[in-house]
């Protein structure tokens, strides 16, 4: 048993390489479901062993390979190996294997090894061994149907790798589970299993409930995905919900992009004027094709599948909507939070969660989890289970309340280095530096952690610090950074040694596009607002967190200094500024050339280089200092200052 993250599908690929060398084994076949071979499967398989994934439904293609005997190890699915053993056409090629020495290798063996095409195959296959892999193996509290666990096929499990373990050695995230009342108090205090005997579905999608649900995702979501850096999927009971939820998307005002994918039956009850699932995702696609310039329908609907899951991963969705597909053997990193209004337990249930906690950067501190109905229950029974612990608290986030106790502990830290941002400027020590920037990082990613909460507000009442201050402290932090990077190459710092953690609450978007808006809306005709407006534009300049903004900083205050005041609303604020930054970069070229005796066409050229394939051509480089007749010594020095010339223009300019 082996947890999610931990890089089980590898691990298992790469025994089955090792087994297909062994001698004495005919064959090794890496076994998979169909709905787990996905692209990114796909491409780890293929970075292993060139061409080992058919992804063709058809079998003639696995008997093929079969029947090569160089080609020790075959990955497929078991749905073509099932097909593979019946059907009597391939019987001349599958029965010498009744009785020769095969290994399967099975990933996910919770799910697709309970039913009879595991045991035909084992049945055909009269001298295999058999190794499962999984990280939600079915026990006895979670057996199949037919009353069996993933011991009764496997036997004894060889290693286990638990969900604590992969926490704590920093492999996945833990999770942050809300839990949400929608139905006033009464039915969500209820386990779910006994609340069977009420009409639930009737429930489940009163128009009132599926308002209230898709308002709060609204509402919330940006907060939750980090103004879009991050996505989500949405797990509803069924087809009917999904596409209730989908139409109140729609008939919401919000700016996201959200899609939807299910497989549907192909002969379902329409009783009652129900309407075809194929006939609803039809509709679905039409939107999706509008959305993104694509030409998908359900005829395609493997295009169509494999498209969504590349755009998930792109973020280009920001919320998507299902009702059991991508629940298990999805990885994304950018994929955050999984919103659930559906029953889940045991394997399903942290399979689901599963999806949100893979690492990415420090903005993202767990997986969220936002529950609308009681699941509280079941999400500590499946943690304990497939964590082997009691405590919990391992696996999951704390509460608000302590973050928050957390966060004030370390303002009053904070407050005792420096009890003002302009404080800072006076401190003139590396240690205390050094104390300063450790103290706010960690404040930082408390505040991180925080902010995913529904009780979160950037007040000074709700948490001890407004986001005014936070800003200006950060502001502070950015330049200790900034002079640490440009003097760190002249001498040894203590701060050497720090991760100064950069990505860090992103959350005013406070970048280029951002302050060019701001600038194109300059009163140019009143003088005294033109001042204001400048003023402002330069504060926000000062708290900028983005460092594509920070690098243009200078540049953008003189373009406001310099040529603003000289403007009239005749004039294009953008052709203008676009004129300044091109005469101030020929004039910064111009300049370094002449102080380092060098021919500003060779500087622009190499600079010009490194804008188009980020690489300084040291060749071209070294070349130049030798014509301008630099000794050897001279030669290292000035092309260690170059190319940090090279490199802050081309940032500056970009």
């Amino acid at each position: 048993m082996t947890r999610e993250g931990s890089g089980k599908t590898l691990t298992s690929f790469k025994a089955s390489q090792i087994l297909s060398n062994e001698e004495g084994i005919d064959k090794v076949f890496f076994l998979v479901d169909r709905q787990d071979l996905d692209h990114q499967t796909e491409k780890e398989f293929n970075d292993f062993q060139p061409g080992s994934v058919d992804r063709t439904d058809s079998t003639d293609n696995l008997v093929e390979q079969i029947k090569d005997i160089m080609n020790p190890i075959i990955v497929t699915t078991i749905q073509k190996m099932s097909n593979a053993i019946k059907n009597p056409k391939y019987k001349n090629i599958m029965e010498p294997y009744k009785n020769k020495k095969v290994i399967f290798i099975i990933d996910e063996c919770h799910r697709s090894q309970f039913g009879k095409m595991h045991t035909a195959i084992k049945e055909h296959f009269q001298n295999s061994q058999y190794f499962g892999f999984t990280g939600t193996p079915r026990l006895p509290e979670n057996k199949s149907e037919d009353d069996r666990t993933t011991a009764d096929l496997f036997d004894k499990c060889l290693h286990y790798y638990l969900i604590k373990d992969a926490i704590h050695d920093g492999n996945v995230l833990g999770f942050l589970v809300t839990y949400i009342n929608t139905l006033g108090a009464k039915l969500d205090e209820i386990a779910a299993e006994k609340v069977q005997a009420i009409n639930t579905e009737e429930v489940w999608q009163a128009d009132d409930r599926i308002d209230l649900v898709a308002r709060h995702i609204i509402g919330y979501h940006d907060q939750r995905a980090r103004s879009k850096g991050y996505n989500a999927i949405f797990a509803t009971d069924g087809i009917e919900s999904l596409v209730k939820y989908y139409d109140k998307f729609k008939e919401l005002d919000h700016d996201f992009k959200i899609a939807s994918i299910f497989t549907y039956e192909p002969n379902p009850d329409l009783s009652e004027d129900k309407v075809h699932g194929r006939d609803s995702l039809e509709r679905m696609i039409k939107d999706y094709n509008e959305m993104f310039n694509t030409n998908y329908s359900t005829d395609n609907y493997d295009a169509y599948r494999a498209d969504v899951d590349k755009k998930v991963r792109e973020t280009k969705i920001d919320i998507l909507l299902v009702v059991n597909m991508f629940l298990t053997g999805f990885d994304s990193k950018k994929l955050n939070t999984l919103y659930v209004d559906k029953n889940l337990k045991y394997h399903n249930l942290l399979q689901a969660y599963s999806r949100t906690n893979r690492l990415d950067s420090d903005k993202k501190p767990y997986g969220n989890i936002v529950c609308f109905r009681n699941l509280k229950e079941a999400t500590d029974e499946a943690l304990k289970i497939f964590s082997k612990t009691d405590d919990i608290d391992l696996v999951l986030a704390k509460s608000f309340d302590e973050y928050l106790e957390q966060f004030k502990k370390q303002i009053n830290a904070l407050l005792n280095i420096a009890p003002t941002p302009e404080s800072i400027d006076s401190i003139k020590s590396e240690e205390k530096q050094k104390e300063f920037v450790i103290t706010f990082r960690d404040l930082t990613k408390t505040l991180v952690k925080m902010e995913n909460f529904d009780e979160f507000e950037f007040t000074e009442e709700t948490i001890g610090m407004d986001i005014q201050d936070y800003q200006d402290y950060k502001s502070k932090y950015l330049l200790i950074k900034e002079n640490h990077d440009k003097n760190k190459k002249e001498k040894v710092s203590i701060l050497d040694d720090i991760d100064f953690a950069l990505e860090i609450m992103h959350r005013d978007k406070i970048n280029v596009d951002y302050i060019m808006n701001l600038i194109r809306k300059i009163d140019l005709e009143n003088e005294e607002k033109r001042k204001e407006d400048i003023s402002y534009i330069v504060k926000e300049l000062d708290r900028a967190d983005s460092i594509e903004l920070r690098n243009k900083v200078e540049l953008i205050k003189e373009f406001l200094d310099k040529v603003v005041p000289k403007l009239s609303n005749e004039d294009s604020i953008d052709k203008a500024f676009t004129e300044f930054e091109i005469e101030r970069k020929e004039r910064m070229i111009n300049d370094f050339a002449i102080k380092n005796r060098l021919p500003e066409e060779q500087v622009e050229r190499l600079i010009q280089e490194y804008e188009f394939s980020g690489i300084i051509d040291r060749e071209e480089l070294s070349d130049t200092l030798t014509e301008a007749k630099y000794s050897f010594l001279e030669n290292v020095n000035k092309s260690q200052e170059i190319e940090t010339f090279i490199r802050e223009v081309s940032e500056e300019y970009k």
